[in-house]
């Protein structure tokens, strides 16, 4: 059963769902989680010329549907399952997004979002102002017209940047983590290995170790060396040596992500290029001193360079560009703060 530009799937109602042709702002006094599916229209092109036939867009509402609209999105292994609030094990920043928490469910909206793609078998050519376009439609489509605040971390953010460029009148408040105006080009190198260890595995007939293979190289890229020097022994022979992570972290990803899938993100990371005096949002920038995906001196950057008014905040971590993952002691306190009516 569809709408006439969207997927809205059956739900059971007593558990808080949608029904198709209803929308999440029409049921405001229920209590979430609610979902919305976009269908990306066939003849849709991004702005290198990229295209998601088939593809869509997945919405997820939870927290006070009532309250002010807040977006958050995270890296390319995030999910629309932001919080736990519904004991959903899926989630990827439950530690942030909770009643009381930096963002706050008790108070405010939260929408997840699913990127796609999710079925081609082949990559295609997408950069973050794409997914600022097509989440801003799905938004429309599920009658959401304006937001409180976007917030981003890593590949989130630069979606962030560019959303508050292209639509500057629909988001009171953006912050960004993890994540400056454009790639860093050491974070290049890394990423362009990446693509072309999955593209000799292809070759081989093999593009599923490829994948593995090149998520085992990410995860070395997005902690700082001082939390591998503490957690693993240096031991070849070592049952708590650092290779026998890597394999099940690459073995973990290769079951959930396709190669098409690693190869778009991946690249739509490198095209991102955002202009800061082109934005004016109010904005708070937060960047982890042993980030070495996106160096503190590019966010530093990125805050001299804005346009409108910014706070950057700069904080010590062992977890390199994960620290947006894995300080939420730190983080929380700053996001509540910036997130506060003034």
């Amino acid at each position: 059963m569809a709408c006439a530009a969207a997927n809205i799937e059956q739900r059971d109602l007593s558990e808080g769902r949608i029904s198709a042709c209803q929308s999440p702002l029409r049921l405001q006094s229920m209590r979430g989680p609610v979902e919305h599916v976009f269908d990306i229209p066939a003849d849709w092109q991004g702005k290198y010329g990229g295209s998601l036939p088939g593809e869509v867009i997945r919405l997820r509402f939870e927290g006070n549907l009532a309250g002010p609209k807040i977006i958050v999105l995270g890296g390319i292994s995030a999910s629309r399952f932001v919080s736990t609030s519904d004991g959903d094990t899926k989630a990827w920043w439950g530690d942030v997004v909770f009643s009381g928490g930096g963002i706050d469910l008790g108070q405010y909206c939260v929408i997840g979002v699913d990127y796609p793609p999710n079925l081609l078998t082949e990559e295609t050519s997408l950069c973050p102002e794409d997914f600022a376009n097509l989440i801003d439609t799905a938004l429309l489509d599920a009658d959401v017209r304006e937001l409180y605040a976007f917030v981003g971390a890593s590949f989130g953010g630069m979606i962030g940047l560019s959303y508050a460029r292209l639509f500057p009148g629909k988001v009171r408040r953006l912050a960004v983590l993890c994540a400056a105006h454009e790639a860093n080009p050491m974070a290049q190198a890394w990423r362009l290995v990446q693509r072309r260890i999955i593209a000799l595995a292809r070759s081989a007939g093999r593009q599923e170790e490829g994948v593995a293979l090149a998520r085992q190289l990410a995860m070395t890229t997005y902690r700082a060396p001082e939390e591998f020097t503490d957690r693993f022994d240096p031991g070849l022979e070592s049952p708590e040596n650092v290779g026998a992570y890597l394999e099940a972290r690459g073995a973990q990803y290769a079951d959930e992500v396709t190669p098409a899938r690693y190869l778009t993100l991946s690249e739509a990371i490198d095209r991102h290029q955002e202009n800061p005096e082109d934005i004016s949002v109010p904005a708070l920038f937060i960047g982890a001193l042993s980030d070495r995906l996106v160096p503190l001196a590019d966010i530093a950057e990125l805050q001299r360079r804005y346009a409108g008014p910014s706070e950057l905040v700069a904080i010590s971590s062992v977890y390199g560009h994960d620290a947006f993952l894995k300080e939420p002691g730190t983080i929380n306190p700053h996001l509540h703060n910036f997130l506060k009516e003034i």
